[in-house]
Parts: C-alpha cells; sequence; structure tokens
C-alpha cells in the first residue's frame, strides 16, 4: 500500500492498495490531475505478508513543483 501525506499529516490519496507478487514495479503519478499545490508530501509504503502482518514500512520525502 502507498499512501500520499501532507507534511502536516492530513491523509491525501491512497495511490496504491492491491496484492501484488514480488517484484519490482513502477507507478506514474500526476499530481497535476490531482489538484495538489506545490509543496513537500510524503509518500508512506506498507507491505504486509499473506497474513496481513506489516513485514516492511518506509517513508520518502516528495516535492512537487509546479
Amino acid at each position: 500500500r502507498i499512501v500520499l501525506y501532507s507534511t502536516t499529516g492530513e491523509r491525501v490519496e491512497e495511490i496504491v492498495n492491491k496484492h501484488q507478487a514480488k517484484g519490482y514495479y513502477e507507478i506514474n503519478y500526476n499530481a497535476r490531475k490531482k489538484g495538489l499545490s506545490s509543496g513537500i508530501y510524503i509518500l508512506r509504503m506498507e507491505v504486509k505478508d499473506e497474513n496481513n502482518i506489516p513485514r516492511y514500512t518506509d517513508a520518502l520525502k516528495m516535492i512537487l513543483v509546479k
């Protein structure tokens, strides 16, 4: 699951929430179509196993410049 948050912690959008097999994936996200303002956002990724137990989480800073 990948969720986009504002720097104030407000959930902006859930970008991905589906089961996927192991592997490398690329996501194209068009912030302009979503009407987001320029600024800093946090992308948070959470990976769960088949028993729905969290196995990996990470967060990345994203800077959006229009």
